[in-house]
């Protein structure tokens, strides 16, 4: 039952995203929203609901480069793309062109994990 949650957390993150980016093609201001902040809004999750969220948090977290963790924990906690140029030490161009790359990490992750699962799940270890 895990195996099936954690494949939909990840279906979800890779939707939440991909809707965020749409929204904000017409807009001209970048806001921060990750889907990690979508899945945590709300009600009260159940314990293993929290430790699914959590351990995807800390599986994307750890996948990346130690300088960019740093600016995914700061736009995870709700940092404007200013306010982490400011505190990394950089204009806010270069936070947005990382918040790209580190969405396009994150989506290539949750893919081959869902194609693991899959796998996993089909009994097929062609991928």
């Amino acid at each position: 039952m895990t195996l099936t949650l954690k494949t939909l957390l990840k279906l979800h993150s890779s939707h939440s995203i991909k809707r965020t980016r749409a929204n904000r093609r017409g807009g001209g201001e970048v806001h921060s929203i990750s889907p990690f902040v979508v899945l945590s809004e709300g009600d009260e999750h159940s314990p293993l609901q929290q430790a699914i969220l959590n351990d995807c948090y800390e599986y994307y977290l750890n996948a990346l480069p130690e300088k960019l963790r740093a600016l995914a924990e700061l736009h995870l906690a709700g940092f404007t793309n200013g306010e982490i140029a400011n505190q990394m030490n950089c204009v806010e161009r270069t936070v947005e062109r990382k918040i790209a790359l580190l969405r396009m990490r994150w989506q290539t992750f949750a893919a081959e994990s869902v194609h693991q699962d899959l796998d996993t799940l089909t009994g097929n270890s062609d991928h």
